[in-house]
């Protein structure tokens, strides 16, 4: 049975900076099918990159980056 000791997965920032795709790839890791792995130099990209895009969401960033590595 696949579970979070068998698969690693890192997730770049051009899966982290899409809610969606951000929401459910962390809604799996939840659920425990694999473990979710990224590096502060990710988080950086992708919410440098979103930030300069929404500029009305980078308030909001720094505490998405510190639940996602909570």
């Amino acid at each position: 049975m696949a579970g979070a000791t068998r698969y690693t997965a890192i997730l770049d920032a051009n899966v982290l900076y899409p809610q969606l795709v951000r929401d459910t790839l962390l809604s799996l890791a939840v659920e425990r099918l694999y473990h979710a792995r990224w590096t502060t130099t990710i988080h950086a990209e992708w919410t440098r990159n979103l930030a300069k895009d929404r500029p009305e969401l980078a308030t909001r960033l720094p505490r998405v980056v510190e639940l996602m590595n909570a």
